[in-house]
């Protein structure tokens, strides 16, 4: 018999959803979920094409975690399923773009530029986790990877506030910024 991979919803992630549905007046919740479910689909297949099985699927208010057996894949295969997603998205984003589907192709442009940010809950954090534990002994790799996590949202949160101060825009930046580090620290 096959197990299916559970799913699980996170804390929030039910009413932040409905809040960002019921504002959402130009339709743009449906579009970023849609560039989200391809960026994920490509860790999926990616997991899929090595043969390894994902155990869970978590839905949480900052994205998306698709989990399988640890010790499944290797440093190397651990950083090609990281690097999927945003391949996805990539050309999730080229695809839209060459059809004229510029609200897509940004969104998925915008969802693949964020992931590939180095921070250790992000797919550019594992693939650069991945690299380095490739390369070096464990705990400098660990170290090193949590501090260029660290300074990831660091700059957000200080990218944030100062487009706050300066145009009154950068509320995402900042709560990207802030959400990223709370992570960080919780872990």
């Amino acid at each position: 018999m096959k197990r299916t991979a559970r799913l699980e919803l996170g804390p929030g992630l039910v009413l932040a959803a409905a809040l960002v549905y019921f504002f959402d007046r130009q339709g743009l919740f449906t579009v970023a979920l849609f560039a989200a479910l391809v960026h994920e689909l490509g860790h999926y297949a990616a997991l899929r094409l090595l043969g390894v099985r994902p155990t869970l699927l978590r839905l949480e208010l900052t994205g998306a975690l698709l989990c399988y057996p640890a010790g499944a894949l290797s440093y190397g295969r651990e950083a090609l399923v990281a690097a999927a997603g945003p391949l996805a998205g990539a050309l999730m984003a080229a695809a839209a773009g060459a059809l004229g589907l510029e609200v897509l192709a940004g969104l998925s442009a915008l969802l693949t530029a964020f992931n590939l940010l180095p921070a250790s809950t992000l797919d550019g954090g594992r693939l650069l986790r991945a690299l380095l534990l490739d390369r070096l002994d464990r705990e400098r790799a660990e170290r090193l990877s949590r501090a260029l996590s660290v300074v990831t949202a660091l700059c957000l949160l200080l990218g944030g506030l100062t487009l706050i101060l300066t145009i009154r825009l950068g509320w995402a930046l900042l709560i990207a910024g802030a959400a990223l580090l709370i992570r960080e620290f919780s872990t």
